[in-house]
């Protein structure tokens, strides 16, 4: 009620108008109310009120173990640190989260973890409360254990879906030579040896942690990929090298000597301990191993592009592992079983006998860098399995849900029955 109002003027009511806005509000959301207005002589007037509404909008930043990898150990009691944002525009006080989980491999010790106040665009991580768990000791190798965060924040209220990994894997081979010249044939020779690893062309920098080795094929001059030094895929790598002792062999005419002194790439020497020589080799029509390395008596013929490649030497922490016949001149460094460098595509090497392939090579680098097979080891623990384990995901669910049962022994015959909440056999 406002009483009178005398023309040209104002007035303020001392009632006001209750509204509720229901909990799940989205933020930013604009309300329209429509303010009907009337005086005792029957006269209305019509006008439009907007109204802001403000929440928090809690969302998964990032995740990891200690170290900041993506995986835990199986069998291993272990921290997990899960890092929050705040992307909505009012703050969200006294944050909470619990992790829910129904996979056999995983065991909670510690599920709930305190956040307090996280403020608008603030990132926030339980680095004081982080979640315990035990993964079991018989989970398959870089197996995903998928979960869900449950968010409270006063009457806010969310769930988000993460996964972190049990494990991890032999090899990554990313390729962004656009010619993938090397890439495919990398990656199937180093199945084929019973390894177990992922092909990318996109580099996964958040994921890197969990490979025990990189393959990087950047290709050569013309169609070459640069990596920059100030790019994601450079940080990762060096944090891959330096801070979790990661094996990597790379693979580029360019990438040693033009790349870093001329188009703002990357300088991988110091890393793979290479010495930089020339941007150019000469002629290049094979490639010979060298006595006392796993290349020796290695000969190969190579059918690629050769008009950029780079000449490339030891230093006092190296050895060299391939030289170009024509000339002699360095295109291999390995150093410290954790690097090999390359100055050319191991893709348009030529096989000849033993132990003059591609496929020898490949496993000599993977045994230079102490990885073994995993892919047999692999089966036999989950033929070990007495009893089936399953893991089922998202739950709870309102659409589509997966199954996923694991140390059933494929020759036995197997059936899996669903029933409702009444014991009702639904599938």
């Amino acid at each position: 009620n406002f009483g009178d109002i005398s023309s040209y003027d104002s007035a303020f009511s001392v009632d006001a108008f209750d509204i509720a806005i229901t909990n799940n509000c989205s933020d930013s959301h604009e309300i329209w109310l429509e303010l009907t207005v009337a005086d005792s002589s029957g006269q209305q007037w019509v006008d439009s009120i907007s109204l802001m509404c403000h929440a928090p909008v809690i969302e998964l930043h990032d995740s990891y173990f200690p170290g900041f990898v993506k995986y835990t150990t199986a069998g291993d009691t272990n921290q997990l640190f899960v890092e929050l944002i705040n992307n909505g525009s009012y703050y969200a006080e006294n944050v909470s989260a619990t992790l829910l989980c129904n996979d056999s491999f995983y065991t909670a010790v510690d599920s709930v973890a305190e956040y307090g106040t996280i403020n608008s665009n603030a990132v926030c991580i339980n680095d004081t409360n982080p979640f315990i768990i035990i993964s079991h000791d018989q989970a398959p190798q870089c197996y995903p254990v998928e979960c869900m965060l449950a968010i409270t924040s006063g009457v806010y209220a969310d769930t988000l879906p993460f996964t972190f990994y049990v494990g991890t894997k032999d090899f990554l081979v990313w390729d962004p030579d656009p010619n993938h010249t090397s890439g495919p044939s990398i990656f199937q020779t180093l199945v084929n040896l019973g390894f177990r690893g992922e092909y990318a062309i996109n580099f996964p920098a958040e994921l890197v942690s969990l490979y025990r080795s990189l393959f990087v094929c950047c290709g050569v001059y013309p169609d070459n990929f640069i990596i920059r030094d100030t790019s994601t895929a450079a940080v990762a790598l060096e944090e891959f090298m330096i801070l979790q002792n990661g094996r990597v062999y790379l693979e580029g005419g360019d990438v040693w000597v033009a790349d870093p002194q001329a188009f703002q790439g990357y300088d991988f020497c110091p890393l793979f301990d290479v010495e930089p020589v020339s941007n150019s080799i000469g002629l290049f029509p094979a490639v010979s191993g060298q006595t006392g390395t796993f290349t020796q008596n290695m000969a190969f013929l190579y059918q690629g592009e050769f008009t950029m490649l780079d000449y490339i030497d030891t230093t006092s922490g190296s050895m060299l592992i391939f030289k170009n016949t024509h000339n002699d001149y360095g295109c291999g460094v390995a150093a410290n079983n954790r690097t090999v460098g390359l100055s050319f595509e191991l893709g348009c090497l030529v096989d000849t006998v033993p132990p003059s392939t591609r496929y020898i090579l490949l496993d000599s680098i993977m045994d230079y860098f102490g990885i073994v097979p995993t892919g047999i080891a692999e089966y036999q623990a989950s033929e070990s399995i007495t009893s089936p384990y399953m893991h089922i995901t998202p739950n709870p669910s309102r659409s589509a849900v997966k199954f996923s049962v694991y140390g059933v022994v494929s020759s036995t015959p197997s059936s899996l029955c669903i029933y409702d909440i009444c014991g009702r056999l639904v599938k």
